[in-house]
């Protein structure tokens, strides 16, 4: 699972591992017969795996001609700007201007237009608060998971190896070398 990777590499290497959840999407349907006459697909699917990639690139996966409206260009400012900062500092939070992130150029492109509460804090996954970043314009608040949310992971985390697809985290939050995760930069986990 994405908790046994995630806490596996950040107990082995601390402030190695970002982790965030896209938490936003737009719907102006208010029941299933509005958003069945309005092609509204969104509303059926809400937040979803499409959703990180449609935002980077600026459009929405199956809009049948949806409007791009102000808060969906905020969403997409924002997720650029994570991306910008994780490929030219190494950390999809750092602070630019900074000597340890573009010196001489204190805003990426990607992050121009938006508040520094639009972008920070976004802190490097902490094994022990189990907290993930929350990736929505509306709200930056970290994502604590639930007493059946930790049920569920704690179970597939418990899980066998599957015959389909071998795990290769399988055992890595037990081991002792370090050799044995591939590790070779930082990653964000979304």
């Amino acid at each position: 699972s994405i908790r046994r990777f995630a806490n596996a590499v950040s107990q082995q290497h601390p402030g190695f591992v970002f982790w965030a959840e896209h938490t936003f999407f737009e719907s102006n349907s208010t029941n299933a017969v509005s958003a069945l006459t309005n092609k509204d697909v969104q509303w059926f699917l809400g937040a979803n795996h499409c959703m990180p990639s449609s935002q980077l690139f600026g459009f929405r996966y199956l809009s049948f001609g949806g409007l791009w409206s102000s808060l969906s260009q905020k969403n997409h400012l924002i997720t650029n700007c994570h991306y910008a900062l994780m490929v030219h500092c190494g950390n999809p939070g750092a602070a630019p201007g900074t000597s340890t992130c573009l010196a001489k150029t204190p805003t990426p492109p990607a992050c121009r237009g938006l508040s520094k509460e639009d972008v920070y804090p976004f802190h490097p996954y902490n094994h022990s608060l189990q907290a993930r970043h929350q990736l929505n314009p509306h709200d930056h608040s970290p994502i604590i998971p639930s007493l059946s949310e930790q049920l569920v992971c704690d179970f597939w985390d418990g899980a066998p190896d599957m015959s389909f697809q071998h795990n290769n985290c399988r055992e890595c939050r037990t081991s002792k070398h370090t050799s044995d995760v591939a590790v070779e930069q930082q990653m964000v986990v979304v």
